[in-house]
């Protein structure tokens, strides 16, 4: 177990280069701190294989960090970052014994190659060899952009710790497959994730994305994949030992985005290739249901009508009150010659009969 002890006072950074260095080797044991002063503490205690460590830091710097780290321990290589380089830097670098001498923004394939020179004494630790080949015919590009892209992707599954790594066109159509366990299942994994990869693409196009990068992640029981786009007819997915995934989630993303950077230019555009699409998904009708029996309805009585609301009478127009009375007064007058007469005289005139009896007092 080699032990590396990394110090830079820019979070971010730390953990990048603690994810790195993890995540390319599993026999690197990273300790990280975000001061010179705390780098002493830990070299004071324990015994480490390599120092990586920030030239400018919040009190002592890289230099004299260094410096102090020599009299510890003398055969430690060290190897410095910074951000501002300058001929009196790297003299300095130089007079100290520095192993290697960074500018950021760092290339992590140059940096991992460092470190493995310093801890082995070789640029890189030679891949793992390759299980069965992949299944299907290889669509490579061939000569010199084949070869890199297989070696970048040996990088791919180094950085990682993939169990594998494989380039796959957007129909479903291998490229190049690092070898593992799973390559016997490739064929039919790589076009599955294909198709789930294209309905990313659909959501890219509604959200206005010109050059999408879409990652995707699907947990399994033993291997976990992650699954990038190398632009629009490629993609990567690499696979990991489910065991081991708590806290690589960015690490993964970082090398991924990297490998895209560097895989673009080795492949050739695929004009006719188109995404495969999913099977529709049939769903068997419901049967029938049984017909209900029919209900028997009891008869009802007739509905007794409800008493017919009065009709009012519809208005008129208005009345002249003058005319009116006037009218009543002609009427009347027109009855006033009409007097009433007595009884005898009723009886005399037949109006009555006479066995009515006598005239009432």
């Amino acid at each position: 177990m080699k032990r590396i002890l990394v110090v830079d006072d820019y979070f971010e950074m730390l953990s990048f280069l603690r994810s790195m260095l993890e995540l390319s080797n599993h026999a690197y044991r990273v300790v990280g701190v975000p001061s010179a002063e705390e780098g002493m503490l830990e070299l004071q205690q324990k015994a480490y294989d390599l120092l990586i460590t920030d030239l400018r830091l919040p009190g002592i710097s890289g230099f004299d960090l260094a410096r102090r780290a020599r009299r510890l321990q003398p055969h430690m290589p060290v190897i410095m970052i910074t951000a501002y380089t300058s001929d009196q830097g790297q003299q300095e670098a130089a007079d100290l014994g520095i192993f290697r001498y960074f500018r950021k923004p760092l290339d992590a394939d140059e940096l991992l190659a460092a470190v493995n020179a310093a801890l082995y004494g070789t640029a890189s630790p030679p891949p793992p060899p390759p299980a069965a080949p992949a299944m299907g015919t290889p669509l490579a590009p061939p000569g010199d952009a084949g070869s890199r892209l297989a070696r970048r992707l040996a990088l791919l599954r180094a950085e990682t710790a993939a169990v594998q790594v494989v380039l796959t066109r957007m129909d479903g159509e291998l490229v190049h497959d690092t070898g593992g366990s799973l390559s016997q299942e490739m064929p039919g994994l790589a076009a599955t994730i294909a198709g789930i990869m294209a309905g990313s693409y659909q959501l890219a196009g509604q959200l206005g994305s010109d050059e999408p990068f879409t990652m995707q992640y699907q947990a399994g029981q033993s291997v976990d994949i992650y699954s990038a786009n190398v632009g629009a007819d490629y993609l990567i997915s690499i696979f990991l030992d489910a065991n081991g995934r708590r806290g690589r989630v960015g690490a993964v993303w970082v090398f991924a985005q990297r490998a895209v950077h560097d895989l673009l230019p080795l492949l050739p555009p695929v004009t006719a290739a188109a995404p495969p699409t999913p099977p529709p998904l049939v769903v068997p009708e419901p049967p029938a249901p049984a017909a209900a029996p029919p209900v028997e309805v009891a008869p009802q009585p007739h509905p007794v009508s409800a008493p017919a609301a009065p009709v009012l009478p519809a208005p008129t127009a208005a009345v002249d009150l003058d005319a009116f009375w006037e009218q009543a007064t002609q009427e009347v007058d027109e009855h006033e010659g009409m007097r009433g007469i007595s009884w005898e005289e009723a009886r005399r005139q037949g109006l009555i009969s006479r066995h009515l009896g006598e005239k009432p007092s």
